[in-house]
């Protein structure tokens, strides 16, 4: 039986200028609680002031271009972790019901 260890995904962080740092921190976060996780990093041209965290081909975490603002606190992380956390029961849920 696969797991949702097993499972890829691909979280895209998408950073204006001056977020490199920022991004790191979500990176770490991510990693350490799903290390299976790949990582796309893509800094915006010429924008500033925008972060978006994504799951690839699926929902929109976190944008403080849509007022979320910074990842600057253990609640805004948690979000993005429980919103991660919630495809993968959902990949796993529908992989046990094609049992």
């Amino acid at each position: 039986m696969a797991s949702v260890l097993d499972i890829p995904l691909t979280v895209e962080v998408t950073w204006g200028s001056g977020y490199h740092s920022k991004y790191e921190a979500i990176e770490r976060a991510i990693k350490e609680k799903f290390p299976q996780v790949q990582m796309i990093s893509s800094p915006t041209q010429g924008a500033t002031g925008f972060l978006e965290v994504k799951i690839r081909g699926g929902k929109l975490l976190h944008s403080k271009k849509h007022g979320d603002g910074y990842v600057d606190n253990d609640a805004k992380m948690q979000r993005i972790l429980n919103g991660i956390q919630e495809y993968l029961n959902g990949i796993q849920e529908s992989l046990d019901s094609k049992k």
